[in-house]
């Protein structure tokens, strides 16, 4: 479409507005522009279609027989094009709509339901569809509005935002203890079985901070997984330490399954961000990213 047939379709807005009032000034006050102006465009539309559609006085403004038919068939559609921007404003604006989102499971069922759960009591006219998945499956063709994703997000085609970070303590069963030690720094853990988070690998590096002191350990087990509700029972059972956010840990402590070990140090945090395929987004996708932000904030 040329420059110029878009500009066709802005006068017809401000033909039909001229129309309906009869009045070049009520016109422009109407739409914010001045009357000269106005009167300018549309003289210039009538030069381009060549045929007269205003009849124009000191006193009023008058259509032509063409001008008539023309307004007949401009007026649904300037009417139904400021219907649609409206509704896209309304989308833009109100916290309503369907959000589509990823998140991995741990964090989605003992972060993520909790949080979406108050959401939805909060803004009743959103719903949400929710992938749970520890693959980053891409946003664009799964039509995914954001995903969750834990630790450092190396993608740099996406718009990341940060929403908080989760504090890792180490835990292990009784069981686990009475037989092997309860280990008082971490570089004791070198010689415990230790139950490696984030995928497939059996040995990892971890890090911890006490006091503003860091300590790296390099810890080896029999057992890895990329779900910490799994090693959280494989460490209920006696198969070694493990490392966990407290709201994980929470249950197999209070069974006495689970027991804190070296209470004086935190694991290395571990970012939360929602990353997304655009930065323009719906006002009920910023309203929930603003949602779970002050409450990961506040953990």
């Amino acid at each position: 479409m040329s420059k110029r047939k878009l500009t066709l379709l802005s006068d017809m807005a401000l033909f039909v507005e001229v129309a309906r009032r009869k009045s070049f000034t009520e016109a422009g006050i109407s739409l914010g522009v001045p009357a000269a102006t106005l009167s300018r465009r549309l003289s210039l539309m009538e030069q381009e279609v060549g045929v007269k559609l205003l009849n124009r006085t000191t006193r009023k403004v008058e259509l032509t027989e063409a001008g008539s038919t023309y307004f007949k068939k401009c007026e649904p559609l300037v009417d139904g094009a400021f219907s649609a921007q409206l509704a896209l404003e309304q989308i833009v604006s109100s916290p309503s709509g369907h959000i589509r989102l990823t998140a991995p499971v741990d964090f989605a069922l003992y972060y993520l339901a909790p949080l979406l759960s108050d959401c939805a009591t909060l803004y009743p006219a959103i719903s949400f569809g929710t992938d749970l998945s520890a693959q980053n499956i891409d946003l664009i063709t799964h039509k995914i509005d954001f995903a969750i994703r834990l630790g450092t997000v190396k993608d740099q085609q996406l718009f990341i935002r940060k929403l908080g970070v989760i504090h890792f303590k180490l835990y292990a069963s009784l069981e686990y203890l009475e037989k092997f030690g309860t280990p008082l720094r971490p570089s004791e853990l070198r010689s415990h079985q230790c139950l490696i988070g984030g995928g497939t690998q059996n040995k990892d590096k971890w890090i911890f901070e006490s006091n503003g002191v860091f300590e790296e350990v390099d810890v080896q087990g029999r057992f890895a997984a990329n779900n910490l509700s799994f090693l959280r029972t494989l460490s209920e059972q006696g198969q070694g330490v493990v490392g966990l956010p407290y709201l994980i840990a929470k249950e197999g402590l209070e069974k006495n399954l689970l027991a804190p070990i070296l209470e004086n140090w935190t694991m290395q945090k571990i970012p939360v961000s929602a990353v997304m395929p655009s930065s323009l987004r719906p006002a009920s996708v910023n309203l929930i990213l603003d949602y779970l932000q002050e409450k990961l904030n506040s953990l």
